[in-house]
């Protein structure tokens, strides 16, 4: 092994177990700017990712961490190491890990996983359901799916549905002895399934807008969940009205089985985004995963 070839995989060790290039420069006594081309270099001779980094966080990818498996034991095995990580992506294989809320994963995600798993047999999908904004890097996912407002700006994003709006929905079973709500504040008036938010324990504010200006309503509380599914079932048994979003309710609506409250006061929130750190070296098994998820999203939504 050449001098400058063990330098760089020295490099990848610190940072590693840092998780830190601040710290890991520290460490060997090199300055950020000297550790970063290291592991560029060290990247580009491999041909794939070791880390995933963004200004707040640093994480090994899959190879990455099997990288360091193989390093950390033993420095006599670094050459077979370093073929194993050279080799380890040249066909999509592997785990491909995604962050993604309930409805992008029931409305956009599921339907694609018979054709991707056909397609890639080696590629392991795991999907974490959770409707909290996560740093994807940090929490060592490969990727997420979130509404575009909500992607952080050092990302890499790819687009994956039209915008879309939140929709007041109540079954017409609700609405037989109740008169509709004509503005947003009548929903005051009405037994409402209020969606919670986990990690803070808030409850979800409802908005409107009439092209005036925004209307924030915190409706009182017939239900409360965090489970965006159990508060459509109920709206559909009649128990009260639901604040959801369109592509969930949706087939709903358009089948009668929900009736849309205050059409003209929801405006579109926005559309549903696929980000990931970035498109160097991207691993490609994630990069089929967005191909798939991509192509056949666009063409199911061309036979709609």
């Amino acid at each position: 092994m050449k001098g400058r070839e063990f330098d760089e995989l020295a490099a990848f060790a610190a940072v590693a177990a840092e998780r830190s290039f601040v710290r890991a420069a520290r460490r060997l006594d090199l300055s950020p700017t000297a550790l970063s081309r290291r592991i560029a270099a060290l990247e580009d001779r491999l041909g794939t990712r070791l880390f995933n980094r963004t200004t707040r966080s640093v994480s090994l990818t899959e190879t990455g961490a099997a990288m360091l498996a193989d390093v950390t034991p033993a420095m006599a095995g670094l050459d077979a190491a370093c073929a194993r990580a050279a080799g380890h992506e040249r066909r999509p294989r592997g785990r491909v890990r995604i962050n993604l809320p309930r409805i992008a994963a029931i409305k956009l995600v599921q339907p694609v996983l018979p054709i991707f798993a056909s397609r890639y047999p080696e590629v392991e999908i795991d999907l974490v359901i959770d409707d909290h904004v996560r740093d994807i890097v940090g929490d060592g996912f490969d990727a997420g799916v979130r509404l575009g407002g909500l992607v952080q700006k050092d990302m890499t994003a790819v687009r994956l549905t039209p915008e879309f709006r939140m929709m007041a929905v109540c079954s017409p079973a609700y609405l037989r002895d109740r008169l509709a709500p004509r503005r947003p504040a009548d929903l005051l008036d009405h037994r409402c399934l209020t969606y919670r938010f986990s990690e803070t324990g808030l409850l979800q504010k409802w908005a409107f807008d009439d092209g005036a200006g925004p209307v924030v309503i915190d409706p009182g509380h017939a239900l409360t969940s965090n489970d965006t599914r159990l508060l459509l079932d109920c709206a559909l048994a009649g128990m009260g009205i639901a604040y959801l979003g369109e592509p969930l309710v949706a087939e709903f609506v358009s089948s009668g089985l929900l009736i849309q409250l205050l059409r003209d006061w929801t405006p579109p929130v926005g559309a549903f985004y696929l980000y990931h750190p970035g498109r160097r070296l991207m691993p490609p098994a994630l990069r089929a995963f967005i191909d798939v998820l991509v192509t056949e999203g666009q063409t199911r939504m061309r036979r709609a």
